[in-house]
């Protein structure tokens, strides 16, 4: 899931983080475009508001992130080429 963010990032970084955790989501984006970076969220767990994901990892614009799907690393993804 990839939300893009930027005047939404406290409902992205509240209910829907917390909602997202708690129906499993593997792996969770924020496109923080105000702090100029993407904040990958993953191991959830938990149910309503004690709902959270246990990992969260923090990329700024000189940063590469790893794209993986179905546990595959698919490339990296520029910070700086999506947040400009």
């Amino acid at each position: 899931m990839i939300e893009v963010s930027d005047v939404t990032y406290s409902r992205d970084r509240g209910v829907k983080w917390r909602r997202y955790a708690a129906v499993g989501i593997g792996t969770y984006w924020i496109v923080n475009l105000a702090q100029k970076r993407i904040e990958v969220y993953s191991r959830p767990s938990g149910q309503g508001q004690a709902a959270a994901f246990q990992d969260a990892k923090f990329y700024g614009t000189d940063a590469e992130v790893p794209l993986i799907l179905d546990g595959r690393e698919q490339g990296p993804v520029s910070v700086k080429d999506v947040v400009g």
